[in-house]
């Protein structure tokens, strides 16, 4: 009857096959909500900064991907679904991460952990991988807020698709 998304789909790696299967399931006349990360315009794969942030952000996203919404709108309407909205920061301009100060603050929470995890595992009380594994991980957050403030990315796009209703005949 309806297909709704928080943040999973960065863990597919063929946006494509993914929407053609959603297209599959549901019943015509019927919708999917999706609320995911994605690149924003302001992010350039030609900027070194930018293509090393957004690659240290895929431990985060457990190395799926992370689109631009119109690659996400193609998708879906190569799949046949008709776009209803596609949207982020629309109603309050320069707010495409509205989701940023929670990031910071679970970040900071991730530090103090890691500040822990590193002092523990320099008495061999954990095992040294532990701090290896936080290290990553709390940059990869820095990273994600980097991009954030930037307006380069936000973990807060929300996507409405429809499949079309089948026409009767008569």
């Amino acid at each position: 009857d309806g297909i709704y998304e928080i943040q999973a789909v960065t863990f597919t790696e063929d946006l494509s096959s993914l929407m053609k299967e959603l297209y599959r399931v549901l019943k015509p006349g019927k919708r999917v909500v999706m609320l995911d990360g994605v690149i924003l315009d302001k992010f350039k794969r030609t900027n070194a900064f930018d293509m090393e942030k957004g690659l240290s952000i895929r431990g985060l996203t457990a190395g799926g991907g992370i689109w631009h919404p119109n690659y996400w709108n193609k998708a879906a309407t190569d799949a046949g679904f008709n776009i209803i909205a596609s949207t982020t920061g629309d109603k309050h301009k320069h707010q495409y991460a509205n989701e940023l100060p929670v990031l910071k603050d679970i970040c900071k929470f991730f530090w103090n952990i890691r500040d822990w995890m590193r002092f523990l595992c320099s008495w061999y009380i954990l095992p040294k991988h532990l701090s290896i594994i936080f290290d990553r991980i709390t940059q990869s957050a820095q990273n994600m807020i980097d991009l954030e403030e930037e307006d380069k990315l936000t973990t807060n796009y929300l996507f409405v698709w429809e499949k079309p209703k089948v026409l009767e005949s008569k």
